[in-house]
C-alpha cells in the first residue's frame, strides 16, 4: 500500500480508510493512509474507522460486519448529498 501510495498523483478526490485489526494492534494503518492521501490533496469523506477481527486475521467479529455496512452506508448517503 506504501509504494502505490508514494507513486499516487496528487489529486482532490474524497477517500474513507479502514482497517481490520485484533484488540492490541499497535498503531493505525488506517489513519497512516488517511495522512498520505491528505498530503497528496485528497479529502476524507470520514474519520478512519477500525473493525476488530476474532483471531490473527479474522474472521470479524460478531456485530462487526453491520458496523461495517453501516459505515459504508453512511459515507454513500453522504456522497449523494
Amino acid at each position: 500500500m506504501r509504494t502505490w501510495l508514494d507513486t499516487l498523483a496528487p489529486g482532490g478526490a474524497r477517500y474513507a480508510t479502514f482497517e481490520t485489526r485484533i484488540w492490541w494492534s499497535p498503531g493505525s494503518s488506517a489513519k497512516t493512509i488517511a495522512r498520505m492521501l491528505d498530503a497528496k490533496g485528497y479529502a476524507a469523506a470520514a474519520p478512519s474507522e477500525k473493525f476488530m477481527v476474532t483471531g490473527k486475521y479474522g474472521p470479524l467479529k460478531e456485530g462487526e460486519l453491520e458496523r461495517a455496512r453501516a459505515w459504508g452506508a453512511s459515507i454513500a448517503k453522504a456522497a449523494r448529498g
